[in-house]
């Protein structure tokens, strides 16, 4: 998920809204605790405090639709030790798309962490907007990464803890122009949340799981007290650079109402280490734009139990309808799942299936596991089918793991490119779908069915009459 940041050489590797002060200084600690059990900051004047807001939304938007941010991204490919070609040609290691890309654009030479680039004779490639020569390319570990472009594309050097890759995007790319904006629950002074921030006797560098499966260093701080619904948290803090904390969160709108997990910048006051936490600004990560991303997970204590609705919602789908008219007859998907056996999805002759799409990092979709294998025991030996799509982007061995974990009876697949995603217009996970024996579209549920298995079998049974 990486974006230009200062605090690069820390490995804060933030979205690009982050990079966008929040504007949470100057607040006048005093607190209160209103009706709903949080432990609320002092209210900001209204107009002023709108405007703010209203001025971060607008800033967080053009930059979404800028080409190098999420909305462009075209790929992320890690590298391999030695020689890696890379260019319009699909015989390329990786594969860069856009206009005027040539079939070979140049080679990628890994040596360690360090990245040397030999442009193909004749490619008109730049190198921060300078002819390109063979030379070391600086990584997104350092202040201002190398920008490499060529025609309408462009690349970055992508570094995590054991991992280093090749991030692509291109200027041309259709979610830019789909792009119709984001949208937000209404602004609410009463998520202002006061908090008190611990820092560490020393900052520790740690290795944070991503949704991707690889790990990315992030520098944790300290952690921040604050009562939300009348319940106490002790959330982790990483450094956000400028007297900022960056802080993961799920919450219980999580994967619902929100996406399954939210990003918020708060700024530290350095002498009393009051900090506020002010959820109005909590914005997606960029894995909500991009399937090529390394979005850093909430750690178990950043998960608060309450709804959060406040801040930024899940993004609509930019590249066109989200969900599938019910009765509407599915194209076929076919895949592979994780035990070796081939499974269909959509067109003729398979048997009545409730389609499971989720992934590792979705609170809401682990939650509803055992709800699915609970179907799976009542419902297999009627003839129904239950098959889980994972979409996680990284390894697959972080879905075998869970898999493995919660003994899961039913097929389960890992779509790591995402085909189902786009082939069914998947909007957010969790996503479910009923499908007829002759592929139709029966019921579909965006959102979790966990706590709504009463509906489900509704379904079911209707779907069996």
């Amino acid at each position: 998920m990486s974006t230009e940041d200062p605090s690069r050489a820390r490995r804060l590797i933030v979205p690009a809204a982050v990079l966008i002060a929040v504007g949470l200084s100057a607040v006048a600690f005093r607190t209160t605790r209103d009706r709903t059990g949080h432990v609320t900051a002092a209210r900001r004047d209204t107009a002023a405090y709108r405007a703010e807001w209203e001025a971060w939304k607008s800033k967080r938007a053009k930059v979404l639709v800028t080409p190098g941010r999420p909305l462009s991204y075209t790929a992320l490919a890690w590298l391999h030790r030695g020689r890696n070609t890379i260019g319009a040609s699909a015989r390329s290691d990786v594969h860069l798309a856009g206009s005027g890309v040539p079939a070979t654009v140049g080679t990628l030479i890994r040596s360690g962490d360090e990245i040397r680039f030999e442009p193909a004779p004749g490619a008109a490639v730049t190198i921060d907007s300078q002819p390109a020569r063979a030379t070391i390319l600086r990584t997104d570990a350092d202040s201002l990464p190398s920008q490499v472009r060529v025609g309408s594309a462009g690349f970055r050097i992508a570094k995590r803890v054991d991992s280093i890759g090749v991030r692509a995007w291109g200027a041309e790319h259709p979610s830019l122009r789909a792009f119709k904006g984001l949208s937000y629950f209404p602004l609410d002074q009463r998520w202002r949340i006061a908090g008190h921030f611990t820092p560490l006797p020393v900052p520790r560098k740690i290795a944070a799981l991503t949704e991707s499966g690889v790990a990315e260093e992030y520098e944790e701080v300290g952690s921040v007290d604050a009562t939300v619904d009348g319940t106490p948290y002790k959330l982790t803090a990483y450094d956000g650079g400028k007297k900022q904390l960056f802080i993961t969160f799920a919450d219980a709108s999580s994967g619902e109402e929100t996406y399954g997990f939210r990003f918020l910048r708060a700024t530290l006051d350095s002498a009393t280490n009051e900090v506020v936490l002010d959820f109005n600004f909590a914005y997606n990560p960029d894995c909500a734009f991009s399937k090529f991303t390394t979005c850093p997970l909430p750690p178990p204590e950043n998960r608060i139990r309450t709804k959060v609705l406040a801040g930024e919602r899940p993004p609509q789908n930019a590249l066109g309808d989200t969900g599938i008219e019910i009765g509407r007859a599915l194209s076929e998907y076919r895949a592979t799942t994780l035990s070796g056996t081939s499974v269909q999805l959509g067109g003729r002759g398979g048997p009545l299936t409730l389609v499971n799409v989720w992934a590792t990092w979705c609170t809401s979709c682990k939650e509803e596991m055992q709800d699915l294998a609970a179907i799976y025991h009542d419902y297999a030996p009627r003839g129904v089918r239950v098959v889980a799509v994972s979409v996680d982007a990284g390894s697959e061995t972080l879905v075998r793991r869970f898999v493995q974990r919660e003994s899961l009876p039913f097929p389960v697949v890992h779509d790591q490119a995402g085909t189902i995603q786009r082939q069914y217009h998947v909007a957010g996970v969790p996503t479910s779908y009923l499908v007829a024996a002759d592929g139709r579209l029966l019921w579909q549920q965006v959102g979790g069915i966990h706590g709504n298995l009463p509906k489900v079998r509704v379904e079911l049974e209707k779907a069996l009459r």
